[in-house]
């Protein structure tokens, strides 16, 4: 599977990194596993790394699914701050879109996209304290 995670306890951020071809299932797959995982507890600074994704078939109906699946799983992670490292014009349409449904949905949840690791990073050390709102 083309997707696997990690939790930094003493930092509290979850990273999630993919690569390859990846689909849905993978994505869905991977999310699950951080549902279920019960190290993973709030407050949680989330880093989804796609800068490995070679390809895609996601569709919008695939992340609106996504979100739905998310939304059950909310009061778990709420306040999540997530930043979507999106290097290429294809991924970083898909997570904006991503991004902008999962915090219609989810909200006080904070998503942003960014093109390069290090302005994710920064946005997730300042958002828990600062409430940025900037994004890449």
């Amino acid at each position: 599977m083309p997707a696997d995670h990690s939790w930094d306890e003493e930092f509290r951020i979850l990273r999630t990194r993919l690569w390859g071809h990846v689909t849905i299932d993978d994505i869905i797959r991977d999310a699950l596993k951080v549902y279920e995982d019960p190290r993973i507890h709030t407050p949680v600074q989330e880093l989804i790394d796609l800068r490995e994704v070679e390809s895609t078939d996601v569709k919008i109906s695939d992340l609106r699914n996504l979100v739905q699946l998310n939304v059950s799983y909310a009061e778990r992670f709420k306040g999540r701050h997530q930043a979507l490292v999106a290097p290429t014009d294809e991924l970083h349409s898909m997570a904006q879109a991503f991004a902008t449904l999962s915090e219609v949905h989810l909200w006080p949840h904070l998503s942003r996209v960014f093109r390069t690791l290090p302005e994710a990073e920064d946005w997730l050390s300042s958002a828990g304290s600062e409430g940025n709102e900037s994004a890449g």
